[in-house]
């Protein structure tokens, strides 16, 4: 083949494939098993979650048995989506934020995001009754690939959960921007590897140990490790080992004492 006939087969097929951001939002829903989203689209929209339940990620907990799935939609078709939605909307996000859980993600479909439905104010007539804040995906913020999916979903978390006030910590070591996309023992283990990588580094540098500390996705991507100095464990401080994201993880910070 010469350059010719090569640089006509890459005009042809040219185009990279990738997967759309909507399974991008649902690893990212995924990777915090306490928060839910209500998806404004047709039932595909549920039914594209099997792509990552049993199929990427065998532990995934987006679908249940008992149909409260973690990845809900409202139903959309051609002849509702020019109807007022704001009732039936409003009882979907209650509905959901009757469930354990400590966030919920309105995200809209491409073809409601044209219509533009306003999810914050169908939220603040029901937030009195909501066990869980309902945080909008904006829709201009809705486009690209897989990865920008799951760093909108990640970002709103971040930019929306509460954390509580702590002072910097001597010491301490922040690594970020790992991706987990699945709750496999592929992913476990590089966490523990880097855990252990980190710990080596925290008892050379800081002349403390390493534990798993708060987990924040900062920026939207990634978990955090904070080395804590073995005095103040000796004086009975100490922040629970806490993770946002992989198996048992919470959107809800958790901290104690002593």
């Amino acid at each position: 083949m010469n350059r010719r006939e090569w640089d006509d087969v890459l005009t042809e097929y040219g185009i990279r494939f990738g997967y759309p951001r909507v399974l991008g939002a649902y690893l990212g829903v995924n990777a915090v098993p306490d928060i839910w989203m209500l998806v404004d689209s047709a039932d595909c929209a549920t039914l594209r979650a099997e792509m990552i339940q049993d199929n990427h990620d065998w532990n995934s907990t987006l679908l249940s048995a008992d149909g409260r799935h973690r990845i809900a939609n409202t139903g959309l078709c051609p002849e509702s989506v020019v109807l007022d939605r704001r009732e039936l909307m409003a009882a979907q996000m209650m509905a959901i934020g009757r469930q354990p859980g400590s966030m919920l993600l309105a995200y809209p479909s491409a073809v409601a995001s044209m219509v533009g439905v306003d999810y914050d104010s169908i939220y603040r007539r029901v937030e009195d009754r909501m066990g869980m804040p309902v945080v909008t995906i904006r829709p201009v913020e809705a486009l690209g690939d897989w990865c920008s999916g799951y760093a909108q979903v990640m970002e709103a978390v971040a930019q929306n959960v509460k954390l509580p006030e702590v002072g910097r910590r001597p010491g301490a070591v922040a690594i970020v921007g790992y991706l987990w996309d699945r709750s496999e023992g592929d992913h476990e283990a590089n966490v523990a590897e880097l855990g252990r990588m980190l710990s080596g580094a925290v008892h050379r540098f800081a002349a403390g140990s390493l534990r798993l500390g708060r987990v924040a996705p900062d920026g939207g991507r990634g978990r955090r490790w904070g080395g804590s100095r073995r005095g103040e464990r000796e004086r009975g401080r100490d922040w629970a080992s806490h993770h946002f994201i992989g198996r048992g993880g919470k959107c809800r910070p958790v901290c104690e004492e002593g």
